[in-house]
């Protein structure tokens, strides 16, 4: 894998898009199939209730929805969207439970970096280590490029990946100001 400049610069409203289109180039499917689950770091569903049922209503089913946030009353608030999944605690922790507690494929893993380079590293390893020995089609990092130290975020994921994963995509969009690099890998 070689690491390269981003490719586009486009806003957020396409950002999911962009991700499931790597699914859908990488895999043939328009949809995520059963037994498959999206697997996502979460938020308060007030910020994301649109995005998910735009998501539900054009890839998955809600059953399929798996969401993990550090704060504990995210998952209880979240609530009201019935039949998805809402985990409490840190994402590469939650991913690796979930993997040795169900048979699910994970078709999308969606992660964000929003935290200092020190901080990412642990995740970043935990969630490609737990990919390496499990079936999974996407992965997404979601990194923040206004920090001074986003670039940096972005080379380590590439390095840990090495040459067990292959780069699907690489784009910046702006997230209400804050430029963000997702990086898709395979």
């Amino acid at each position: 894998m070689r690491y390269g400049k981003p490719q586009l610069n486009i806003a957020k409203r396409a950002w999911r898009s962009r991700i499931l289109e790597c699914y859908r180039a990488a895999t043939g499917n328009c949809t995520l199939p059963a037994g498959s689950v999206f697997f996502t770091l979460g938020a308060d569903a007030t910020a994301k209730e649109s995005e998910f049922h735009q998501l539900r209503l054009q890839f998955l089913e809600a059953y399929q929805y798996v969401s993990v946030d550090l704060r504990a009353g995210v998952r209880a608030r979240n609530g009201r969207i019935k039949s998805a999944t809402f985990l409490h605690g840190e994402f590469s922790n939650k991913l690796a439970e979930f993997c040795e507690q169900h048979t699910e494929r994970l078709g999308v893993v969606s992660c964000d970096m929003m935290c200092r380079l020190l901080a990412a590293v642990p995740t970043i390893r935990g969630v490609l280590h737990t990919l390496r020995s499990r079936p999974f089609d996407v992965v997404a990092f979601n990194v923040n490029c206004t920090r001074r130290d986003g670039s940096a975020i972005t080379k380590r994921i590439l390095k840990e990946a090495g040459p067990d994963f292959s780069l699907l995509d690489d784009f910046m969009y702006d997230n209400n100001g804050t430029r963000m690099r997702t990086v898709v890998l395979r």
